[in-house]
């Protein structure tokens, strides 16, 4: 330990040659995009690292490398079949650790000098060239890496140690490490306080997420001059794919890219029906197409309806939902608004939104800030009860799945023929794929409190899934028939309302 800084040992040559063997052997790289997930069920012995006699982990990655070149994967089980990704999950968070603390020595040993003195990053600009070549990486790419591994290694240990302990792996990591580049050192202990603790086990995305968040409540400058000088980077790119197709990537406003999506699928929706061969994600790259050359109303030339397009007459956007408090309505706050499925911005942009809303949603609370929400004998929710957990689940409550809220259904989490209320704490929103895994797939689900969900898979692991942090939603302390309170909560707009077919999940 020198400075605060923390520092790993890399294991001895012969851990070393097994530990290559395995990750050969087993084509870790193949695992990369692998989800984390939380399990309480025991794992399996066989994955579990042997004791010293003082209790002790011995050479952990070594220990299982070894266990997991040894096993067989053709006589596993279902469950261990589990226990065993789960297990080279762990191993590839373990070499992906070594590989960013080697990083981070390499920009030590190549110090910003001479001309260079006092760059951002600490390090020569002629590093990455070094890394890139090595390891076949454009530049870009290489100098992203070490900045990561720069920043993980000096002013993360937290994140540092979840990586050497196989908890976190590197895609994770570096989205931990880009959202704290730019906070104050000081304040880096709170942040990793914030984001850590089980970063694993929820998705890249979902990682993401917690970061904007933390950041925004941490960060000294105001919200509006952070966003006034990152929509400056606004861009459009086209990235040339296979078979004759590309990509169009545009880089905008949180609230004007919301807007535009929500737009194209309002006017995808409009197209479909039982003449319509072509599926959702179709028929929005076709009327986006249509929108932008101007080639016709969107969908026309491809045997779309005219009459329901844009320019024929209005589209009521549906799925956009701004929170924000009422100070901030009225224009006498500045307190930043929420925008589902993305998070805070700015109040002018929240007011904007809400502008657009053609009806709100009032949400009251008791008088411990916490809503109520109470329809226990109804077997299908009312409108303004979906809208409310559209507003605290935000997107689909099956562990790592982040499909919109606004394009999920809402489901009992005790089903009605079992017992279960409708009331705010037994509903979710779960998209169609997992809706069917739950009622057809051996899923079994129970809701907890503070809004989480217990959820068993077919094998008996286990794992929660939590409401997205970032508007004041929870369940009353009181009963779940409870009256309004004294006090109102945040408005929404533009109200969701109940959303129409399901579009297909991506999987």
């Amino acid at each position: 330990m020198d400075g605060g800084q923390r520092e790993y040992l890399l294991p001895e040559e012969g851990d070393r040659s097994v530990l290559e063997l395995c990750v050969h052997k087993l084509l870790l790289d193949a695992w990369a995009g692998q989800l984390n997930l939380p399990t309480e069920a025991p794992a399996a012995e066989q994955f579990r690292p042997a004791l010293a006699a003082d209790g002790d982990p011995v050479t952990p990655v070594a220990q299982l490398a070894a266990q997991v070149a040894d096993s067989r994967i053709a006589g596993l089980g279902d469950a261990e079949i589990i226990d065993f990704l789960k297990a080279t999950g762990r191993l590839q968070s373990m070499v992906q650790s070594l590989m960013v603390q080697a990083l981070h020595r390499f920009t030590q040993l190549r110090p910003a000098a001479g001309a260079e003195a006092g760059a951002v990053d600490g390090f020569s600009r002629f590093a990455a060239g070094e890394i890139a070549v090595a390891l076949g990486l454009g530049d870009a790419e290489a100098r992203k890496n070490l900045a990561d591994a720069a920043q993980i290694c000096t002013h993360l240990p937290a994140t540092a140690a979840a990586m050497a302990a196989g908890e976190l792996d590197l895609a994770r990591a570096a989205a931990i490490a880009r959202g704290s580049a730019d906070l104050p050192v000081e304040l880096l202990p709170d942040f990793e306080q914030a984001v850590v603790p089980e970063a694993g086990t929820i998705t890249r995305q979902g990682v993401e997420a917690r970061c904007r968040t933390a950041r925004h409540h941490l960060h000294p400058e105001p919200l509006e001059e952070r966003h006034r000088r990152a929509n400056e980077s606004r861009d459009v790119r086209l990235v040339p794919q296979d078979d004759g197709m590309a990509e169009l990537w545009i880089r905008t406003s949180a609230d004007k890219a919301c807007l535009i999506y929500h737009r194209v699928q309002t006017l995808a929706r409009s197209l479909q029906g039982p003449e319509e061969a072509r599926t959702l994600p179709q028929l929005r790259a076709d009327v986006i197409t249509d929108l932008l050359t101007g080639s016709a109303a969107p969908g026309q030339a491809l045997g779309g309806t005219p009459d329901n397009c844009a320019g024929t007459g209005t589209v009521v956007i549906t799925g956009v939902a701004v929170t924000l408090p009422l100070a901030t309505a009225a224009g006498l706050g500045s307190e930043p608004g929420d925008l589902a499925g993305y998070g805070p911005i700015p109040a002018e942009q929240a007011r904007e939104l809400a502008a657009l809303a053609k009806s709100w949603l009032p949400v009251l609370t008791d008088g411990n800030g916490q809503a109520i929400a109470a329809a226990a004998n109804l077997r299908i929710p009312p409108g303004w009860l979906k809208r409310l957990v559209r507003l605290r689940d935000r997107h689909c409550r099956f562990p790592g799945c982040r499909r919109v809220a606004a394009h999920c259904e809402i489901d009992h989490v005790t089903e009605w023929e079992a017992g279960g209320k409708t009331v705010f704490g037994n509903l979710q929103c779960l998209c169609e794929a997992h809706h069917a895994a739950k009622q057809h797939g051996g899923w079994r689900a129970r809701p907890g409190p503070g809004g989480h969900i217990h959820w068993t898979a077919r094998t008996g692991h286990r794992y929660t899934t939590k409401p997205d942090d970032g508007w004041g939603v929870a369940l009353p302390s009181a009963g779940d028939a409870s009256g309004p309170g004294p006090a109102a909560g945040p408005a929404t707009g533009p109200a969701a309302g109940d959303a129409g077919p399901d579009e297909p999940p991506p999987f």
